[in-house]
């Protein structure tokens, strides 16, 4: 990996780390430098606009989720779609980066243009690598068949929402209630019914 690429990696980190835990308008470009070690100069080299730097770092959220999910081709869809119900139901340091990340970009989406752009294309990756899940199930007769696109959509909507409300605390939502809410989606919803 070239010098290059290993600086901007540090960056996107960085700035994903500051911009989920102080807020994305309170972070300055010297703010980055600092905590990656590098000039303020060398940021703006690899990310010319603070936009720019936004989208790596949802980017960089939609990388720790299929990392941390198994989700580019698993081998068992069923047992990747628990999987990552589980890192729902309990939001870790690194899940509720993630979800401040996603809340602060749905946030400015919603009156920024540019935003709303560079949001759905990567918000698009994500229902992507979710349908690869979905349609690998249907594959295998373990996810129920149906229209994949709603599936894909009512099941985004369901973790979002559960994953806003558990990652800013606006509604009481014990851990084992969240996986308890989240198995009987799946198996009301998504997973074949058992016998069929």
């Amino acid at each position: 990996m070239s010098k290059g690429t290993r600086n901007r990696q540090k960056i996107i980190a960085a700035a994903w780390e500051l911009y989920a835990d102080r807020g994305i308008d309170n972070v300055r470009t010297e703010d980055v430098a600092n905590a990656c070690g590098l000039s303020a100069s060398a940021i703006n080299y690899h990310f010319r606009t603070k936009t720019q730097l936004l989208q790596a770092a949802l980017r960089h959220s939609l990388d720790i989720i299929a990392g941390a999910r198994d989700l580019h081709d698993p081998a068992d869809p069923v047992a990747a779609l628990r999987h990552f119900a589980r890192i729902h139901a309990g939001v870790d340091d690194k899940v509720r980066r993630v979800w401040s990340i996603w809340i602060q970009s749905w946030a400015r989406a919603a009156a920024d243009e540019h935003t709303r752009l560079n949001l759905t294309a990567v918000y698009t990756e994500w229902l992507d690598m979710i349908t690869g899940v979905i349609l690998a199930g249907q594959r295998r007769g373990t996810i129920r068949m149906g229209n994949t696109v709603l599936m894909v959509k009512s099941l985004s909507i369901f973790i979002d929402g559960l994953g806003v409300a558990r990652s800013t605390r606006q509604m009481a939502v014990t851990d084992d209630e969240a996986l308890r809410m989240l198995e009987d989606y799946l198996v009301a919803h998504i997973l074949t019914p058992v016998g069929t």
